[in-house]
């Protein structure tokens, strides 16, 4: 597929100015860890006005050639204990450090690409939507379930799906095909190629550090444009039956069923064979352990079946109660 593209244009304009780096450069936190290049973040904000002009040259000569330096693609990887006491690799978190240059770039770059596929993104994913936020998410999915819950006889399933290693499973091939679908130019394509490919990483314990290793598949952790194409990589998850909808907040996903009979309970069956289907054919693995179903979640009780009705629910950082609904918004600007 990249190769049927047209190559990357030198003669290309970078689509951001010099005044939009000095943006970027003056909201780094001050706090935020450095990346494998040592430059902090503090000394990106103090000196923007200085540094502009030198890293929009950069980021312009990165723009029209396509390539991304490799230690802007370097990170480091830090292991934090889940646990006090850990006892198996499952038991550490790992926290990937990258260079906070070149997060800035990929800022401009998301300030470039969200305009172009928002119109093509699924009117049912809520990341990355103006003044959206997981709260809209979990209030879609009240909204849709207590409506049909009013009619009686009507019950529900919600299927909370959890991926072992998302971000890492993506293929780089089949992205590339879905960023072409969605009529993304090709010189960001070869730009977001370049930017996933050859990427290097070591792991740091104390004063231990791994061997590097080169990274070719997946999106890497840490990096401000990963959970977006994780978004676009998944933009064509869709539903088959009009009785099921998919939620979805970047990586997190929930499958909705709104039953009244048994051809709904046999279309929401083909619904979750469909779903993981396509799941396999895109190499995204469910976490069976993980993923949750809500079974028989009523108002008025079906006949002939039971009906569990949680203590709560955990949804998107939202625990849904009886009663209340506990947030901890995420909210994009």
């Amino acid at each position: 597929m990249l190769r049927a593209l047209s190559p990357p244009d030198p003669e290309e304009p970078a689509p951001f100015t010099e005044e939009e780096v000095r943006r970027q450069l003056s909201r780094c936190k001050p706090g935020k860890a450095p990346g494998p290049d040592g430059i902090p973040a503090r000394v990106l904000k103090t000196c923007a006005m200085e540094l502009s002009p030198i890293l929009h040259s950069l980021f312009c000569q990165s723009y029209r050639t396509a390539t991304i330096p490799t230690l802007w693609k370097t990170a480091t990887i830090i292991p934090v204990p889940k646990k006090p006491r850990p006892t198996e690799l499952n038991h550490y978190r790992p926290i990937a450090l990258t260079s906070i240059i070149m997060k800035c770039l990929e800022k401009l770059l998301l300030n470039i690409i969200l305009p172009l596929v928002t119109p093509h993104l699924d009117p049912l994913q809520f990341a990355y939507k103006a003044k959206r936020g997981t709260e809209d998410a979990v209030a879609c999915l009240l909204h849709l379930l207590l409506q049909h819950l009013d009619s009686p006889g009507n019950f529900a399933r919600i299927l909370f799906v959890d991926f072992s290693s998302a971000f890492n499973s993506l293929q780089k091939h089949l992205l590339i095909q879905k960023l072409h679908h969605l009529n993304i130019p090709p010189h960001l394509i070869h730009l977001t190629h370049n930017f996933l490919t050859n990427r290097l990483q070591t792991v740091r314990m104390g004063s231990t550090t791994s061997p590097v290793l080169t990274i070719n598949t997946g999106v890497p952790q840490g990096c401000v444009l990963s959970p977006f194409l994780y978004t676009l990589y998944t933009n064509d998850c869709l539903s088959i039956s009009p009785t099921t909808s998919y939620l979805k907040y970047s990586d997190d996903t929930a499958i909705l069923a709104l039953l009244s009979d048994n051809q709904s309970t046999l279309d929401y069956h083909n619904t979750v064979t469909h779903f993981t289907k396509w799941c396999t054919d895109n190499h995204l693995q469910i976490n069976v352990s993980k993923t949750k179903e809500l079974l028989n979640y009523c108002t008025v009780y079906p006949a002939n079946q039971s009906c569990h009705v949680p203590k709560s629910i955990k949804m998107l950082r939202n625990k849904m109660t009886g009663d209340c609904l506990h947030q901890e918004s995420r909210v994009e600007q």
